[in-house]
């Protein structure tokens, strides 16, 4: 709870002014059919269906209508933190409370190595040769679809984060140390890029099509330099400040990055914020997602989710000239 406190009044205290053009989100809500409006996580499947986890189940939607999934069809829980799709096409979803695997007809629990429920799960992510691991109260996990069970795998290290890259799992300590797991055990190796600061927590890494690291933290935007890594400033614009959850990279190399308020989109020459007044939201955005076709996916607290698929809506009104904004 201290640590939610401090990341809010961080973010009261970080101002930006959000550009002037007004660009064409895409609005999937509760009157469209999503389950609920609360969107915490987003997945997509072999097939390009969008799978949305919420407060209030899970939605696919596949372009054109949205299927719901509740407790009525076999989840154990409405309330969804996490999904990830594994190589086999089977969809791994994590409530908080319980973890379950949906094969696309049966949802199946997963349970702990005393086989009981697995709750505080996150973090899902598959090898290369196949090894599922995740993350539980922040230890690293594997997981056995066979026999349904989720086992710790070390408890001496809690972590923030697990992702893949590439050949390379790669985990966020407590600390802030970017370590590599060992891809065959699930075992810390090596630290990569060394915190050099006081209570900064990683709460997400991603690697562009530039093969640039960034560091997405509780204190803004990082990126890897060597064997450490540092805040990233653009000349001639203010450095985002603002904790940051999540990130994709568009068609144009863009990066956008998701926030307690709104999201950022990141170029080589700029930095540009988009809330409520450009045509996206002022809530917390929690995950993002770039889908097949290069559109980008932002879950909302709130506003259900949006798409962003390139291109500005440019608004004219009194500010612009016009005699009022009745336009007939």
């Amino acid at each position: 709870m201290t640590r939610i406190v401090f990341v809010l009044l961080l973010l009261l205290q970080c101002k930006y002014i959000s550009c002037a053009q007004r660009l064409p989100f895409f609005n999937l809500k509760v009157e469209n059919g999503l389950i609920q409006s609360q969107a915490t996580c987003l997945a997509q499947d072999k097939f390009g269906n969008l799978w949305i986890g919420t407060l209030g189940g899970i939605s696919r939607y596949d372009g054109k209508k949205i299927r719901n999934y509740t407790v009525s069809d076999g989840l154990l829980s409405n309330n969804i933190i996490d999904i990830e799709f594994i190589q086999s096409g089977e969809l791994i979803i994590s409530s908080g409370k319980n973890v379950q695997v949906f094969n696309g007809n049966i949802f199946n629990e997963l349970k702990n190595d005393k086989k009981a429920s697995a709750e505080f799960v996150s973090s899902f992510c598959q090898s290369k040769n196949q090894k599922i691991y995740c993350l539980q109260k922040g230890s690293i996990c594997s997981i056995d679809l066979t026999n349904k069970l989720i086992t710790p795998i070390n408890t001496k290290k809690t972590f923030t984060t697990l992702q893949v890259f590439g050949d390379k799992i790669l985990a966020a300590s407590t600390n802030g140390d970017i370590e590599e797991i060992d891809a065959n055990s699930g075992i810390p190796k090596q630290i990569i890029a060394k915190n050099n600061e006081s209570s900064l927590v990683v709460l997400k890494m991603f690697e562009d099509s530039k093969k640039r690291f960034w560091i997405l933290c509780n204190k803004g935007l990082y990126i890897q330099e060597q064997a450490s890594y540092k805040p990233y400033t653009l000349k001639g614009h203010q450095a985002i400040l603002a904790p940051l959850l999540s990130a994709s990279e568009d068609n144009l190399g863009h990066l956008w990055l998701n926030s307690f308020q709104g999201a950022f989109r990141l170029k080589d020459s700029s930095i540009n914020y988009y809330n409520q007044e450009n045509g996206l939201s002022n809530n917390i955005l929690y995950d993002n997602l770039r889908d097949r076709e290069g559109n980008i996916w932002m879950s909302s607290d709130g506003e259900g989710v949006f798409r962003y698929s390139g291109g500005p809506f440019i608004s004219f009104d009194e500010n612009s000239g016009l005699p009022n904004k009745q336009v007939t």
